[in-house]
């Protein structure tokens, strides 16, 4: 089972707030699809992120959903619950560890559970990506966020799964990666890459 650590990869994350005041800020909803979002560390990551960076009313209008291939439950389970082990949080700054978590004492091991503002802004679906469907029929989102997913998966499998994040955004939506990954060549003329540093793509019409 994978886990993943918190602020892992921020740079890119930390783009997300400007692009979206500078382009969508004025939609009734914001919607972000974390694809492959593991135990949600990277979710609530990008939670604080927003929230920190972000005015009230802006922040009031994200919505985030959080994906995973999981039989087990077990990412589920962490996420609803948004309660992290102390070991889990090193990458966590104090002071956003007092900001954002709250320690939990009926707990044998330390504990933090992350605020409820931050977790009523995430809802976690299992999904598998190579059926290549979202996990909410029919939804489109402003951002995907797919990042130390793709590599695992075939050349054949991954060009599949990036069209699907292609029908998957809205008009202009936005596909993050981690540096190591990028579009296959095949489909960029579909994505238009806008952040030199990087791997921020804003979708083109096909």
């Amino acid at each position: 089972m994978a886990f993943t650590f918190f602020f892992r990869d921020a740079e890119v994350l930390s783009e997300i707030p400007g692009l979206i005041r500078e382009f969508i800020s004025g939609e009734e909803i914001i919607s972000i699809w974390d694809a492959g979002c593991a135990s949600g560390a990277e979710v609530y990551s990008l939670a604080m992120i927003l929230r920190e960076n972000l005015d009230d009313d802006t922040f009031d209008k994200i919505r985030i959903t959080a994906s995973d291939i999981d039989l087990s439950n077990k990412f589920r389970d962490i996420i609803t619950s948004g309660i992290y082990q102390r070991n889990r949080l090193n990458s966590v700054s104090e002071a956003r560890l007092a900001k954002f978590f709250t320690k939990l004492d009926e707990h044998t091991d330390e504990c933090y559970r992350i605020s409820e503002e931050l977790r009523e802004k995430v809802s976690y679906f299992r999904n598998d990506l190579t059926m290549l469907n979202p996990p909410e029929q029919g939804e489109t989102y402003n951002f995907i966020i797919c990042k130390h997913v793709l590599e695992h998966f075939p050349d054949d499998k991954k060009s599949e799964v990036v069209r699907m994040f292609h029908k998957s955004l809205k008009d202009e939506g936005y596909l993050l990666m981690e540096h190591s990954q990028k579009i296959p060549e095949e489909l960029s003329d579909i994505f238009i890459k806008t952040d030199t540093e990087n791997n921020i793509y804003r979708k083109a019409e096909e």
